[in-house]
């Protein structure tokens, strides 16, 4: 029982079900007076003190004199309405006298069922907890424990608690030669009704929580059930029943047996005697000291299990009732009862018992070495300068796309992003109200999509005729060819520079991915490299934005290219097709003259003639040779243009945001964080380690601490012996 109570300091309690020994039952059943003279500690039960949350209570035989520990366990954030995220424990105090543990159990619920003005909204921080952890293992004197309570506010005791009733629960250990090895847990007392309609919710809050225990394949159920009360109303025999369908582990205790009227104690016999009632291990009765009795007295433990003692034998009908009902009366025979059963259980669990420690501590120590180790201060300098080395290589492999290509498929999505939209920029030209755009030649330039800011053939004349000057007709001026291409670069700006953005983004969230990866674990050190880095990259977006004005500037002079072979050739396919394509919807025009006019021969002579000669006329300016020239020239020079701008663009961006920036981490770091000239004070600053690893290292190493020797210690327990476990009488 002991390696058991050592269980539960090192808080297996949430993923283990040990044994322990569950009181239960109605509000003023007698709970707590039971458990008072079963475990020899006074708990508070007046009508503003009573139990008001789980307490726990574990004794331990020394060979040392009395002495007891009250704490708090933090298991439930009343904030949110939900588990904690760890487990905290706080020491409320200790004392070496008996009578003043009642003071500690009520300091401890008053703290309970106010946590806001406790702690400001806000649990225990990590370093309150090592702290409380560290004082608390490293003494067990009253002085330690008593200055670590006064370190905090002394709570104020109020008519009106912020919480009736909450998950958290006090924890009672109780130290001396003559006490057993138990774990005993007195549960809130059970509420059908409530003043207030806001609280209500305690109703099912209690039974919930009361269930929650009673379900743990490993406890003892004790349920408890005034005499004053209807036994077949009493909703703790229904929870008992429904966690304990086989009722191996439930042991029901009848209290209150001074409250038995005359005449009705045939009933309560006809229960001892197992004929009504049933239960497989029966009642047990008893009798608490009255309220009477307590003010007039104050009987400690010890009297009050004389003054029952004398009750039951000097009192009809149990002075005169048979031994089998003799051995069911009074605490101690309950003891020995509950003791036996207690024994029974933990002997049928040493084997599991013993494979659960030991995976809890493959668990903790797995985890363990999965935390990286603190870094010794004689390697701190080299140990920066393989984390940035890393950093480096890391995003230089993402770069050359060695390693995962994601980061290089990004760059090419937006490469082809940017050349599609290139593209687009083409410029658009009417035949007869049919576009020539940047399909295919084999498509005949109509593009069904063409926008409002395509040209037509008179808008070309128009350009010509605006720039000619004194030129001669029939050969347009150099100067509309300027004008028409400069339309179409003015729109690459916008795209290549959004381009250098783009990449720009792509590459912070790379590193901003490696950076989490490799300094996770150190915030100084990320926090200042990831602003380190995104100036780095700053400067580089800035100068790719340079190049890609320059490059705009180059196209905006004079049109210019030394592809003049494949220019003509493009040139010369674009004149043709567009001559063939002008040609084709001209005669399409001219049929709708001829088909008007079938009867008169003259007549049809006549409409051929005119509409020839009308058509003839009106389109043969618009057909010139000139205006095809325009058009052919500005479309070959923007297919050979665009690519060519395109890819210095998407090169220079490559060579600048990737290749450039990937290769100047490491020495941009270097110099920025000063490594190589930083003082060990500096470098511990920058290595210093998060808050959470820490902590959960430091948690680990605990747990692992408290996990070994229980480990060891079970491994040749092969059972235990009512005397290990219950009281001495």
């Amino acid at each position: 029982m002991c390696i058991i109570n050592d269980m539960r300091d090192a808080g297996l309690q949430s993923r283990l079900d040990l044994p322990a020994l569950v009181f239960c039952g109605n509000q003023s059943a007698g709970k707590s007076s039971l458990t008072e003279v079963l475990f020899g500690i006074p708990i508070p039960r007046s009508h503003v003190a009573c139990t008001r949350c789980v307490t726990e209570i574990r004794t331990r035989r020394t060979s040392e004199r009395f002495s007891a520990r009250v704490s708090i366990r933090w298991e439930y954030d009343e904030a949110v309405q939900s588990e904690s995220f760890e487990v905290l424990k706080e020491l409320v105090g200790s004392t070496l006298r008996r009578s003043e543990v009642r003071n500690l159990i009520e300091k401890a619920q008053t703290i309970l069922l106010n946590p806001s003005s406790r702690f400001n909204n806000s649990k225990l921080k990590g370093s309150s907890l090592n702290r409380m952890c560290g004082e608390l293992n490293s003494s067990n004197s009253s002085n330690s424990s008593e200055m670590l309570w006064n370190s905090h506010k002394e709570p104020e005791y109020k008519a009106e608690n912020e919480l009736k009733f909450t998950r958290n629960i006090i924890c009672v250990e109780i130290y001396g030669p003559g006490e057993g090895n138990l774990v005993g847990i007195d549960m809130p007392g059970l509420i059908r009704y409530t003043e207030k309609p806001e609280d209500e919710r305690y109703i099912l809050l209690i039974q919930n929580i009361t269930q929650d225990y009673l379900q743990n394949p490993n406890t003892i159920i004790v349920p408890i059930i005034s005499c004053k009360d209807d036994i077949e109303n009493q909703g703790i025999i229904k929870l008992a029943k429904d966690s304990d369908p086989t009722q191996e582990r439930t042991l029901p205790v009848l209290t209150k047996a001074d409250a038995i009227e005359d005449g009705c104690h045939s009933e309560f016999i006809d229960i001892l005697l197992g004929k009504v009632h049933r239960f497989k291990l029966g009642f047990f009765l008893t009798k608490c000291a009255t309220k009477l009795e307590r003010e007039m007295k104050k009987p400690d433990h010890l009297m009050v299990r004389r003054m029952e003692e004398q009750f039951f034998f000097m009192t009809p009908p149990w002075s005169l009732a048979p031994a089998d009902i003799r051995q069911r009366l009074g605490s101690a025979a309950l003891g020995k009862c509950l003791g036996r059963l207690l024994t029974q259980k933990i002997n049928e669990q040493l084997p599991v018992m013993k494979h659960q420690v030991f995976r809890e501590l493959q668990h903790c120590c797995s985890e363990l070495r999965s935390l990286p180790e603190i870094v010794p201060e004689e390697n701190m300098k080299q140990f920066v300068l393989g984390l940035i080395t890393k950093l480096g290589e890391r995003t230089k492999a993402q770069v050359d796309s060695t390693s995962r290509k994601d980061l290089w498929i990004s760059v090419c999505n937006q490469f082809s992003k940017f050349m599609d939209a290139l593209r687009q920029t083409s410029p658009k030209f009417d035949l007869l109200e049919e576009t020539v755009s940047n399909q295919s030649i084999k498509d005949d330039f109509q593009d069904k999509n063409a926008t409002k800011n395509s040209k037509s053939i008179q808008d070309i004349q128009e350009i010509i005729e605006n720039v000619r000057g004194r030129q001669l007709k029939g050969s347009a001026s150099y100067d509309v060819k300027r004008v028409l291409i400069k339309e179409f670069v003015d729109k690459w700006s916008v795209l290549a520079h959004q381009l250098i953005t783009n990449l720009g983004e792509i590459m912070g969230d790379e590193v901003q991915r490696q950076n989490i990866f490799l300094f996770q674990r150190f915030p100084k050190l990320k926090l200042e490299s990831v602003s380190i880095l995104a100036r780095l990259l700053k400067r580089k977006e800035e100068s790719a934005h340079k190049y890609v004005d320059m490059f705009i500037q180059m196209e905006r002079r004079d049109p210019f290219t030394v592809r003049e072979r494949a220019m003509q050739t493009l040139e010369s396919n674009y004149y043709q097709s567009m001559s063939k394509c002008l040609e084709s919807k001209l005669t399409e025009r001219k049929r709708p003259f001829q088909s008007k006019c079938e009867g008169n021969h003259s007549e049809i002579s006549n409409v051929r003639f005119a509409g020839k000669a009308q058509v003839t006329k009106k389109e043969s300016s618009h057909h010139s040779g000139e205006i095809l020239n325009v058009m052919a020239m500005v479309r070959a020079y923007f297919d050979i243009s665009h690519e060519r701008f395109g890819d210095d663009v998407c090169r220079q961006a490559d060579h600048i945001l990737l290749e450039e920036f990937s290769n100047e981490i490491k020495s941009e770091l270097c110099l920025k964080l000063g490594i190589l000239e930083a003082s060990d004070d500096e470098l511990r600053r920058i290595l210093s380690e998060s808050e959470e690893i820490s902590l959960r290292r430091a948690e680990l190493r605990m747990m692992r601490e408290k996990l070994e020797p229980i480990s060891h210690a079970l491994q040749p327990i092969q059972s235990q012996s009512i005397d290990d476990i219950w009281p001495c009488q």
